[in-house]
């Protein structure tokens, strides 16, 4: 896919502006692909940004496209960093509804974690508590009977 979004950030994958590129002068995916020395198939997955760009391809489109390796790079670096936020969000908002489940309060009441109003903190604190990089981990069945010796 070239872009990733939600409500607050759009990423634009670099194949996005290779594609812009070709509708722009009117050429052909094929015709890309032998100026770069590559197959179709990689130009596809790149135009459709299914792969990343990495140094060799970033030099390479800065020679066919006229720019330079270090646009491609930071096109790409922007557009990975951009996404990653845009995944964390995704999966705030999913632990958010986990969190909706949950009776905070016991485990703030008890000191097991500190009080806030915040439900990015809560899920934050919880999941430092309980020692799991999501809260979707305890959506599974055996989840607390794994960790039973750990706390209880």
């Amino acid at each position: 896919m070239n872009e990733e979004h939600n409500e607050n950030l759009i990423a634009f994958h670099p194949g996005y502006y290779v594609k812009e590129y070709l509708n722009y002068q009117g050429m052909k995916q094929s015709e890309l692909a032998e100026r770069l020395n590559i197959s179709e198939k990689t130009v596809s997955y790149l135009v459709n940004g299914q792969m990343n760009v990495d140094n060799d391809m970033a030099d390479k489109l800065a020679l066919v496209l006229g720019t330079s390796p270090i646009l491609w790079k930071n096109l790409n670096n922007k557009y990975l960093e951009t996404k990653d936020k845009i995944d964390k969000e995704k999966q705030l908002e999913e632990e958010k509804l986990i969190l909706q489940q949950m009776d905070y309060a016991f485990w703030s009441r008890n000191g097991l974690v500190k009080q806030t109003s915040k439900l990015s903190e809560k899920v934050d604190e919880l999941k430092k508590f309980l020692r799991i990089s999501s809260l979707e981990v305890l959506e599974k069945s055996d989840f607390f009977s794994s960790i039973q010796d750990l706390y209880w």
